[in-house]
């Protein structure tokens, strides 16, 4: 007669860790919004308008969709996003309504078909945060805004690494405003969807500080009303485009390192047209165009295209065929 095995207590305490894991891996969960979080109110790190009322938490995604979700008020603590990961979509936004000196991180934050954070809102003025963590670009990308209509000198850097395939605009949160709104990109960042700064209105005063580089991919557009200031010689790629607004102020463009940059392309009237191979840079600055939008002492220089390179070595390649046969003639 076989004797059946009776399991002892620590084999049994794994069993029902094991049941316990499995039973926490099947209840994760896509969640999505139920509503905008209303002023003063947040959902950042609790359960207003989320299902149920339960606040984020680990093992599963969540989703605002159309709506909007607010960061704590006033508090300049570092609050870290307790979900595996944030997706703001569409007309959705996460809004950072905390105080001076605060910090958000979200280890996975995903801005979708022009899903947004804004910076702004309320009154205060000088108000600076940081958002941490990384970014994603998905669809046609995302909107970092920073600033407000009633608030002046705001201040948002971007520690967070920024990734994926789509789009980022970056500008001021909204019109009007006393003073300049500030975006300092400090990241990793590897998106290839191309940039947009500023928003084409010139009382938008917006300035973007890049601090790492705009991607590596894409053009790179900057629109009536903002001010651009590269701060090291390799923000911009020989892949991308920078193009300029032609209503651009003098000083507008700071090339703020030493040495060049090279890029792809460089236009003055919003893409139209394209200046030619060279150096460009501010006056003073020794390049072979200078010229009054840039300041600053490095200077960009635009590089010919694969196919002029190709063209220009067939080209020599021929001349100097054609010398040795003249040479050959002769002898």
């Amino acid at each position: 007669m076989k004797l059946l095995s009776i399991p002892s207590s620590r084999t049994t305490a794994k069993l029902a860790a094991i049941i316990c894991s499995a039973g926490l891996s099947a209840s994760a969960a896509d969640i999505t919004m139920t509503g905008n979080n209303g002023s003063g109110t947040s959902g950042f790190n609790s359960g207003t308008n989320w299902p149920g009322n339960v606040a984020p938490e680990a093992g599963n995604d969540y989703f605002t969709g159309n709506y909007t979700l607010r960061t704590p008020n006033g508090s300049a603590s570092a609050f870290t996003f307790a979900g595996d990961s944030l997706t703001v979509s569409g007309s959705g936004r996460l809004l950072y309504k905390g105080g001076n000196g605060g910090t958000i991180i979200i280890n996975d934050f995903r801005l979708v078909n022009g899903g947004a954070f804004e910076q702004g809102g309320g009154s205060g003025d000088g108000i600076a945060m940081t958002l941490g963590g990384t970014i994603t670009l998905g669809g046609t990308g995302g909107v970092i805004r920073t600033g407000a209509g009633n608030a002046s000198g705001r201040t948002t850097t971007v520690t967070a690494s920024i990734g994926g395939s789509g789009h980022l605009t970056l500008l001021n949160h909204e019109p009007g405003g006393g003073g300049l709104a500030l975006t300092y990109l400090q990241g990793l960042n590897t998106y290839t969807g191309g940039t947009t700064i500023g928003s084409g209105n010139a009382s938008n005063k917006f300035r973007l500080v890049v601090e790492s580089s705009l991607g590596v991919g894409g053009d790179v557009e900057v629109l009536d009303g903002a001010e651009l200031q590269l701060d090291i010689n390799t923000a911009l790629g020989t892949s991308q485009n920078l193009i300029l607004s032609e209503a651009l102020a003098d000083g507008s463009i700071n090339l703020n390192f030493d040495g060049t940059n090279a890029i792809g392309g460089l236009s003055f009237d919003g893409g139209l047209t394209f200046a030619g191979v060279g150096t460009y840079g501010g006056i003073g600055s020794g390049a072979t165009f200078e010229m009054p939008v840039f300041t600053g002492a490095g200077t960009l220089t635009v590089v010919p295209e694969p196919a002029e390179i190709s063209l220009a070595i067939a080209a020599g390649l021929g001349l100097l065929a054609f010398v040795r046969r003249a040479r050959l003639r002769r002898s």
